[in-house]
Parts: structure tokens; C-alpha cells; sequence
């Protein structure tokens, strides 16, 4: 790859290069929502002072434009070209974007067709074999993400005391069957990710606690052979399930606070009750970005 790339993925997977030259597609300049998103600030007023508080800031959603080219050397080969970009776009479908580098980094997010396909055609914007069009998409989400996630593992073996977690864990016993875990997560992106937990049995209890913030997730519910959970962190995705279908939100106790993964480091405790030979924590998380690059 001589330059960077955009691709367009369609729900199925399916990958439409649309700066692919040699296929008569070609992103020009102009492309705007590659790079930080808006900011939405929510003010406080008070009568009769001037000025006001910021009380919260967050981003909205992005819209993105991609002007592009569609070349073609005879009419059959023009609509064929166009088609399959309509194709792509599957409209009424979540799809992703994807920002790809020469030197290899890749940056995505999800993205829904929002117009440019209309099929103006006039003296400035098309002909029988091109046409010139301005992509529109919206990600509901504003954040980039590498879609290649990262993902800590830790694994129990017996030992006095046990050797829970492995490295760089400091593996403390509490009492028969209990084993407690602290380390670091190490976040490279620039705003909070959301972990994914998945335990591996044996386990009666688990608390998974972000010890910086004082904020744990604890569930009472046993985890037996054959069996795994997974905790699900995501703001308006957030599950708690084990791996054959069963709902494990009301195994939770106290008021659960599903944390993020914080820009930098994070340090964390995990607590297993009932852990043996074959328990197993693993924590994994996108890295959320700003922009596209």
C-alpha cells in the first residue's frame, strides 16, 4: 500500500476499497469528519451573574463526507461500478469505515449510509462513464477504534501460595479457594474503552475492581465446568451471560459500576472465590481514538 486507504465494510464483512484506482474509484479532496469530532457543551446559568458553568461536555454524533470519483471506460462498466457501490452502502444497515495507513495502523468506526447516492447527473458532477458524488455517512459513535483488540490473559496454576494471574499479577491467598490479583491495564487510546471480562471456571464469586476509582463489579453466581461469563461493560450493550444463553444480571450485587478502561494506565484487583486449576480471568478492550489517524 503506497498511500492510505479507505474502505468501506459492509454488515457481512465484506471489504469496498473506495480508493482503488485500478477499479475506477477514487476518494478527491475535500473528505471532512476524519478528524476530531464536534463537542457539545452543557451550561449551568445562573439569574442576574454573568457568564455561565460547564457542567458537562461530551460529542455527538459525526457526520462524514467523502467526495468521490467513479471512473469507467464504457457505460456497462459505469453502472456496473455504481451499482456495486449501492450495493455496499447496504442502506438501513450499520456498516464501518475504515482508515488504513502506509505504515500499517488502522483506525474504524461505525458508520450508516446517509446520502450522496441520489444520482444527480449534470455538466460538473457526471456523464455516461463517471460520475463525481459526495459520500454521506453518520457514526452514531464519534470515537475511531483499532479493530484489533487488546487482550490480557491470566491463568490460575496451583503453587503456595497459588500463582494466580500469573505476571506481572501479585497473587495474594485470602483463604481456601481465594485468590486475589492486582496489576495494571494499559490503555494506548485517547478516550475510554469499554472491557470486555471473560471468566473461565471454576469460580463461585467474582469482583473485577478498578482500584484507582474505587469502582467494582461483583456477581455471586457460580461459574461451573463447561461454562463461561462474559461481562459486558458498554454503555446501552451492557450484559452480564454465561456462555449457554443464561441471563447472569441478577447473580449482581450491591450496585454494580461497570467502569472503563481509562486513557494511560488503570490499576485493578480481581477477586476469584473458588478458583482452582483451570480458572481464568480475561479482560479485552478496542482503543478508542479522536481521529483517523
Amino acid at each position: 500500500m503506497a498511500g492510505r486507504e479507505l474502505v468501506w465494510i459492509t454488515p457481512d464483512g465484506e471489504e469496498f476499497l473506495l480508493t482503488d484506482r485500478a477499479t475506477g474509484y477514487r476518494v478527491t479532496k475535500g473528505a471532512t469528519g476524519l478528524g476530531m469530532p464536534a463537542v457539545e457543551l452543557t451550561l449551568d446559568e445562573t439569574p442576574l451573574l454573568d457568564g455561565a458553568d460547564v457542567s458537562d461536555v461530551y460529542a455527538p454524533p459525526r457526520p462524514i463526507q467523502l467526495p468521490i470519483l467513479i471512473l469507467a471506460s464504457d457505460v456497462a462498466g459505469y453502472r456496473e461500478r455504481v451499482l456495486a457501490l449501492v450495493h455496499a452502502v447496504s442502506y438501513g444497515q450499520q456498516c464501518h469505515l475504515e482508515v488504513r495507513q502506509a505504515d500499517g495502523q488502522r483506525r474504524r468506526i461505525p458508520v450508516w449510509y446517509s446520502g450522496g447516492l441520489e444520482g444527480a447527473e449534470d455538466k460538473d458532477t457526471g456523464g455516461e462513464t463517471w460520475m463525481r458524488l459526495v459520500l454521506k455517512a453518520l457514526a452514531p459513535m464519534p470515537f475511531w477504534f483499532d479493530p484489533v483488540p487488546i487482550v490480557y490473559r491470566y491463568e490460575y496454576s496451583s503453587g503456595t501460595p497459588p500463582v494466580f494471574l500469573g505476571d506481572p499479577f501479585l497473587p495474594m491467598k485470602l483463604a481456601a479457594g481465594t485468590v486475589l490479583g492486582s496489576t495494571q491495564i494499559i490503555n494506548p487510546g485517547d478516550v475510554k474503552a469499554w472491557p470486555v471480562w471473560t471468566i473461565e471456571p471454576p469460580a463461585d464469586e467474582v469482583t473485577l475492581t478498578d482500584t484507582d476509582a474505587d469502582r467494582t463489579i461483583e456477581l455471586a453466581g457460580e461459574v461451573t465446568s463447561g461454562q463461561t461469563l462474559t461481562i459486558v461493560t458498554q454503555p446501552r450493550f451492557t450484559d452480564v451471560r454465561l456462555s449457554d444463553g443464561t441471563d447472569y444480571w441478577p447473580t449482581l450485587t450491591g450496585k454494580p459500576s461497570f467502569w472503563p478502561v481509562r486513557p494511560g494506565t488503570t490499576n485493578i484487583e480481581l477477586m476469584l472465590t473458588g478458583a482452582s486449576t483451570g480458572s481464568a480471568v480475561e479482560v479485552s478492550f478496542n482503543p478508542r481514538y479522536w481521529s483517523a489517524w
